[in-house]
């Protein structure tokens, strides 16, 4: 009795909605966005991002794409750092950030001697992507927690990683020295067990600043590529920068220049009276 009083007093699902709707056609009924209350919301846990006693600021982390491992958390930090996380993990309130992450963490090791801007599962969750501060891409066994490949070709930090929704040799990447580059894992060259890959297109000063040539002698425009993403179409990539507020949109079959760009605060009627500032990171659904 008690357990069908519980399953009685069970919200419906929006996905049982759905479910009746296809299977008998009922009308699914309307339910409200999301606004910008998060009272709704309460936290289920958390964790100290740690080493040795010593606090590092975690700087990107990705959930495993497969539904099997999908409870992996990867999470990579200022230190180089590479963690998982296994989240189905219960973390009872009176347990401290630090002894949750003792608890939950299933791996780490040190992937870069430098600061991991971003973090991207490949390949059926079998190899991780890990993008630098010390201007390097690196492809990891997840299984063997190995190095298997480096991506080398970038003059400045690897701010952001994106691999295409269905070839996952194929990758894109965003760096502080202003370009963005494609890779194409099928073209490596092996020694000693690991490849290294060089990009075989890249795209310079995709985002300048307008306020260039205003820069003091001797001082480097700020052109940062700060998130690049593979959209669903398979041939569009979007990408944002550190300095001009706008999002670009490019074919990959023709990289002379964007195909559209779009800003986020179009409503305002010229550049003086707009801001620039910067975008960090890029997404998108799984409809695209």
């Amino acid at each position: 009795l008690y357990l069908s009083q519980m399953e009685s007093c069970k919200p419906r699902s929006f996905f049982l909605d759905i479910r009746s709707r296809e299977l008998n056609g009922f009308r699914v009924r309307k339910r409200p966005y999301l606004d910008n209350d998060s009272s709704g919301y309460s936290q289920i846990g958390a964790v100290a991002v740690e080493h040795g006693g010593d606090h590092s600021p975690p700087m990107a982390l990705s959930f495993c794409k497969t539904g099997k491992s999908s409870h992996i958390l990867a999470v990579t930090d200022e230190n180089g750092y590479l963690s998982l996380y296994n989240t189905r993990l219960k973390f009872p309130s009176f347990l401290t950030y630090q002894e949750n992450a003792e608890k939950a963490k299933v791996c780490e090791w040190v992937a870069h001697d430098n600061a991991i801007f971003d973090v991207c599962w490949i390949k059926e969750d079998t190899n991780i992507l890990t993008a630098s501060g010390d201007q390097s891409i690196k492809v990891w066994d997840a299984q063997e927690k190995k190095c298997v490949g480096s991506l080398m070709g970038h003059t400045g930090s690897v701010k952001s990683i994106c691999s295409h929704p269905t070839n996952h040799d194929l990758i894109v990447s965003g760096s502080r020295d202003g370009s963005f580059a494609f890779w194409d894992m099928r073209c490596s060259k092996s020694s000693r067990g690991k490849f290294c890959i060089s990009p075989v297109a890249a795209v310079q000063e995709a985002h300048i600043s307008p306020h260039r040539k205003r820069v003091r002698r001797g001082k480097v425009a700020s052109m940062s590529i700060t998130s690049v993403l593979y959209l669903k179409d398979e041939v569009s990539i979007a990408t944002a920068g550190a300095v001009d507020s706008v999002v670009k949109f490019w074919d990959t079959r023709n990289l002379k220049g964007p195909v559209i760009q779009a800003c986020p605060h179009p409503e305002l009627p010229t550049e003086k009276e707009r801001r620039l500032h910067g975008i960090s990171c890029l997404s998108q659904d799984l409809n695209g």
